[in-house]
């Protein structure tokens, strides 16, 4: 593990995503962009993030999209590591107790460096989410840790009494 600064309030840290050094439940939101599609372990990352998550807490998570050109594009920040479609991150999310609350999709624009105003911007992505809304770069979930408050009673065993002998 490394921090940043080495002394004082740590602005940065640099941990293993299999064993985050922070205790359970320690976290209302937690964000992980870039986190997914470098890990070498998803499942084991998101089930750190379940763990340091409070109850009920919510995490948003961007991962690249594999329909998306930004996957595709070796020079985008996406262009790396492993892509996801909607149905991977479902059964994902599913398995490591998060709840998916909402979805969406961005980077609509093509991955290349174009001197683009910011009202170009938001017209690549108004024409992308109408017209091709699977081909966003990324996929954006927002999830709720999934706790059950308490677990099913158990029910009592009913054996048939045995007849009295006469």
């Amino acid at each position: 593990m490394e921090q940043w600064p080495a002394s004082g309030g740590v602005k940065s840290l640099l941990a293993d995503d299999e064993a985050l050094p922070f205790a359970e439940a320690s976290f209302e939101r937690v964000l992980v962009v870039h986190g997914l599609e470098e890990s070498r372990a998803p499942e084991a990352l998101l089930r750190e993030v379940h763990r340091v998550m409070a109850p009920q807490g919510r995490a948003v998570i961007v991962v690249p999209n594999r329909s998306g050109l930004w996957s595709h594009a070796d020079a985008s920040p996406f262009g790396h590591g492993r892509a996801y479609t909607r149905g991977q991150m479902r059964r994902l999310m599913r398995l490591c107790g998060l709840q998916i609350c909402a979805w969406a999709r961005a980077l609509y624009a093509p991955p290349l460096r174009l001197a683009s105003s910011l009202a170009a911007m938001r017209a690549w992505e108004q024409a992308g989410e109408r017209l091709w809304p699977a081909f966003g770069g990324v996929i954006m979930v927002e999830a709720v840790k999934q706790v059950l408050a308490h677990p099913p009673a158990a029910r009592p065993l009913l054996i048939p009494a045995l007849p009295v002998p006469s």
